[in-house]
């Protein structure tokens, strides 16, 4: 019983939302973290970059994998790969790893230290490529919409004449003349593919330059470049960051179709796009060296893309429950 003229405190349930000051970014953080395909995603090609940097070295620094990508050798077994995952249980002998897990190339290579470089140079092409369109597009497509008129007119036909030029053409001709490095080739991807971006984020600005937090910014003074970088483009992260996850996916297929035709990355470096191209005539006797390659070029490509997908599902403003 409750005394007379006595308070008690009200019962706390189960289901009782407790209502919290949240920002944004606190909001998107925990949809992300809270998508699961997004998450395995992220946890594959964390995964993989690891894999491919510490195993053989990068920047000058020496891997835990004792094989040189450059170094031939003798082909033992045809070049067969001695990874074995699966017990034998005649024997007694659990997995095995081997000298060659993923076996040899034509004159001895091993092939793992290879797929490891092809690994690095896809993805530093990619990363490249998705950071130089996302800030070329950003910048146009952030001039186009907020200043409108004839800013607008000369960014968006310049636009359209690049979407008219064949980019897989002119990345492949640039990249060849300029000797195929890594570098070019993702500077030539950058700058032919940032027209999307430079259109989405100019949608965004054209919706947001009428809004009245930018009006109110205006009437206190602020100039044009302080409304766009602290009031405007805070407001476009969202699409900005999903379009970018997208362009890298695209960006290492592209390498990997430049590559395969010869215009890619070109010897003695290497690219996992170069190592299907030089081996693809060796699928029905060896596929290994066809299948590895390609096996990382799915995986990376499929968790960029499931990385996307949990972005755009975090930046939803219609995604805005958010259980504890």
């Amino acid at each position: 019983m409750i005394p007379r003229g006595g308070t008690t405190a009200a019962p706390e349930s189960d289901r009782e939302l407790t209502v919290k000051a949240r920002t944004q970014r606190e909001l998107v953080t925990r949809r992300f973290l809270r998508h699961r395909g997004a998450m395995v995603a992220f946890a594959v090609l964390f995964g993989i970059l690891v894999l491919a940097t510490t195993s053989i070295g990068v920047a000058g620094l020496a891997g835990w994998w004792g094989q040189d990508y450059r170094a031939a050798g003798q082909v033992v077994d045809a070049g067969r790969p001695t990874l074995d995952l699966l017990p034998s249980f005649v024997d007694g002998d659990g997995p095995a790893v081997g000298a060659h897990p993923l076996g040899q190339d034509d004159i001895g290579r091993d092939y793992f230290a290879l797929t490891m470089r092809g690994t690095q140079r896809s993805l530093t092409i990619a990363l490249l490529a998705g950071l130089i369109s996302t800030v070329v597009g950003v910048l146009l497509g952030a001039l186009s919409g907020f200043f409108a008129g004839r800013t607008d007119i000369v960014v968006m036909r310049f636009t359209d004449l690049v979407l008219s030029l064949p980019a897989l053409v002119l990345a492949a001709v640039f990249g060849r003349t300029t000797g195929g490095g890594a570098a070019v080739i993702a500077l030539m991807l950058g700058l032919i593919y940032w027209t999307s971006m430079a259109r989405l984020v100019r949608g965004e600005f054209l919706a947001l330059r009428e809004k009245e937090f930018v009006e109110a910014a205006r009437a206190m003074g602020a100039s044009p470049w302080r409304i766009i970088v602290r009031h405007i483009l805070p407001n476009t992260v969202g699409t900005i960051i999903v379009n970018a996850t997208l362009t890298i996916a695209a960006a290492i297929i592209l390498e990997t179709a430049l590559s395969y035709v010869g215009l890619g990355v070109q010897s003695p470096d290497t690219s996992l796009g170069k190592l299907i191209s030089e081996y693809k005539d060796a699928f029905q006797v060896r596929p290994w060296l066809f299948w590895w390659p390609g096996l990382f070029i799915v995986a990376i490509a499929l968790t960029v893309n499931f990385i996307g997908d949990g972005l755009r599902d975090a930046f939803d403003p219609k995604q805005n429950r958010v259980r504890d």
